[in-house]
């Protein structure tokens, strides 16, 4: 778990998971076999960008991402 992503290690032969922020934008992808998620943001509004969180569950060495979406009023 790193807050910007350009500060995640080179070698994540170790890794199943990275989880980052600093953008603030909801992102879930495979890259090589390592999941990389991005729950977004779900205090204050930024931008105008979606308020978001994500639910993850373990098991098994399987992972299941859920987005979750907050409701909002335009600015």
């Amino acid at each position: 778990m790193v807050h910007n992503k350009r500060d995640v290690p080179p070698n994540l032969s170790d890794v199943d998971v990275v989880v980052y922020g600093h953008s603030h934008k909801y992102a879930c992808e495979d890259r090589g076999g390592v999941l990389w998620l991005n729950p977004g943001s779900c205090g204050r509004r930024r931008f105008d960008q979606e308020i978001t969180f994500a639910v993850m569950r373990a098991e098994d060495g399987q992972f299941q991402v859920e987005k979750v979406t907050i409701p909002h009023e335009p600015k």
